[in-house]
């Protein structure tokens, strides 16, 4: 297979678990053939997790890979991040999470703390990034899990990123 999109996944999440997830957002709206709708900053990671968490497909996912991530520093109007809605491939030791409903989410409107003095979150940018993500793009994260080589602290302080290092030999495939 050359594409995987999230109705290709081994389970669909079940229409009861869609309804209750859709009720929990606020303004739903149909725009560009797709639900749109809000939720507190309070809520959204925890509706991002629950609508995402789909039977027979969760269960699948190894463990550092299930839960919503902060996009803590990110330039662009993306706050949280939801892999677990995904498929992992055992024998290749990758996961694959394709974009879908309730796994990424946008402000509405400027962080107090947005890099790059708000930039990226200017009208235009803000308002074109979930229709092209979701929409025209569907892009698909691709994460292929190795053995450590082992390697230098080199931060990135220009886009926040602390740097990496990983012990060698670490992540090796389970024995």
């Amino acid at each position: 297979r050359r594409t995987l999109n999230y109705w290709d996944l081994p389970a669909e999440m079940p229409e009861e678990q869609w309804e209750e997830c859709i009720g929990l957002l606020h303004n739903v709206t149909t725009s560009a053939g797709a639900l749109w709708g809000f939720a507190r900053a309070a809520e959204a990671a925890q509706i991002a997790y629950k609508c995402t968490k789909v039977p027979g497909v969760f269960e699948k996912v190894p463990e550092k890979l299930r839960g919503v991530f902060w996009m803590k520093g990110n330039p662009f109007p993306e706050v949280l991040a939801v892999l677990q809605l995904g498929q992992y491939f055992e024998d290749e030791r990758v996961h694959v999470a394709p974009f879908s409903p309730f796994m990424w989410s946008w402000p509405h409107g400027l962080p107090d703390d947005a890099p790059f003095f708000g930039l990226g979150y200017q009208s235009g940018v803000a308002d074109m990034l979930p229709y092209s993500m979701s929409l025209q793009l569907r892009p698909a994260f691709s994460l292929k899990f190795e053995e450590c080589p082992a390697g230098h602290r080199i931060p990135v302080p220009f886009f926040s990123f602390p740097g990496h290092a990983c012990e060698r030999g670490s992540g090796g495939p389970p024995e």
